[in-house]
């Protein structure tokens, strides 16, 4: 137990050990979560436990989570906590991101103006949806790399997909909230500015959401 909760620290040691060795902390986390877990004292066992998801949900450890998840339910966690805990499974991070994208836009007019103009241009079209997908994929498999201790190349692939695809639905979300509102107020939005909207937002959610991370060890984005 004292192992693990010295490896979740970043300068520790044992953090330190696992990097050099190459080794997966993020699995060995979730195979001592059970263990931690069946501890005599309730309430460090859940602390513990509490700490151990919020570290592998900052590394977008999705399947290791769950697992510490079902360890906290053992450890008799208050269901409150295990409410609230749960949207850390959202990335709401990245969607207050996305949606401070969709303000932002809604303020400059010059945005405005750029996204009206770029309908008409089929490389805009295409190109700013993708420039915002490859963006979001190519930073986590970067973030995961060189954050999550001995994770291989594959598996940061697969978890920079389901972060995109997060994203790629807070956007669209956003930009089917902007077109029916539009419709709505008879003002009628066009697709494709539309489309570069929500493109734009998860652009500049991306942004917000890649100074947001990182802020705390175990603060989960």
């Amino acid at each position: 137990r004292g192992w693990i909760k010295a490896a979740l620290e970043p300068k520790s040691e044992a953090h330190q050990l696992y990097r050099i060795r190459n080794q997966n902390l993020d699995t060995d986390v979730a195979d001592a979560a059970q263990y931690i877990g069946e501890g005599v004292d309730k309430a460090e066992a859940v602390f513990a436990l509490t700490l151990m998801w919020e570290v592998l949900l900052s590394n977008h450890a999705w399947p290791q989570a769950l697992r510490v998840s079902a360890a906290l339910r053992k450890a008799r966690e208050p269901f409150a906590s295990r409410f609230w805990r749960w949207k850390d499974l959202f990335l709401w991070r990245l969607g207050i991101g996305v949606l401070a994208g969709f303000l932002l836009l809604s303020s400059s007019s010059l945005l405005q103006d750029i996204l009206v103009a770029a309908q008409w241009q089929r490389g805009w079209l295409w190109g700013l949806p993708l420039i915002s997908l490859v963006a979001l994929f190519g930073h986590t498999v970067a973030y995961v790399l060189n954050h999550a201790s001995g994770v291989g190349f594959f598996a940061a692939l697969v978890r920079a997909a389901i972060v995109t695809i997060i994203g790629a639905l807070y956007a669209a979300g956003g930009g089917l909230i902007v077109y029916r509102g539009s419709i709505n107020l008879c003002m009628n939005a066009p697709k494709p500015v539309v489309v570069l909207s929500s493109a734009a937002a998860l652009l500049l959610g991306f942004v917000f959401h890649m100074f947001w991370q990182d802020r705390s060890v175990g603060e989960p984005v």
